[in-house]
């Protein structure tokens, strides 16, 4: 399917892949020799439809430390997943459109999330804390304020 958004891993070892088709996949560059300029597909995952006849689009991902994997999505979810395996850590559907942006702090301790909907969605990632059962990530929503509507001054008659 078409790529819609591309994001590397700090180290630059790793690629994720987002697609018009649900679709996000990873590589990661080979090890030494000949091999550390390849590139090597490692995981494939696809969001979930949720009764839609397609699954959503992948408008943005990010790729944060230990392969925590971040996904924005036109169904207005932000989906963390676990990057090794392709499984669902957790999801929010913190807009009522779609994300269309995501960008996290310099460690990937906190990420932001933005889309049609003049919201701006922070995420506390605590890895460490990734069990089941539990909740491991906080959100809060920021309501980000809408522009002014001004009308332009009427001409002479």
């Amino acid at each position: 399917g078409r790529v819609l958004s591309l994001a590397f891993s700090s180290s630059g070892g790793q690629l994720v892949a987002g697609g018009a088709d649900g679709s996000v996949r990873l590589w990661a560059l080979g090890g030494g020799g000949a091999a550390r300029h390849t590139w090597r597909h490692s995981c494939q995952f696809v969001l979930e439809s949720e009764g839609r006849k397609r699954p959503p689009l992948v408008w943005d991902v990010l790729l944060l430390p230990d392969s925590l994997v971040v996904t924005a999505d036109s169904s207005g979810r932000v989906c963390f997943y676990d990057g090794r395996h392709g499984t669902l850590v957790n999801r929010f559907r913190s807009h009522e459109a779609d994300v269309l942006a995501l960008a996290a702090t310099g460690d990937g301790s906190h990420v932001f999330a933005s889309g049609v909907d003049h919201k701006v969605s922070l995420f506390t990632p605590q890895p460490e804390e990734l069990k089941p059962h539990q909740q491991p990530l906080a959100i809060f929503n920021l309501a980000a304020p809408r522009p002014p509507r001004q009308s332009l001054p009427e001409g002479p008659s």
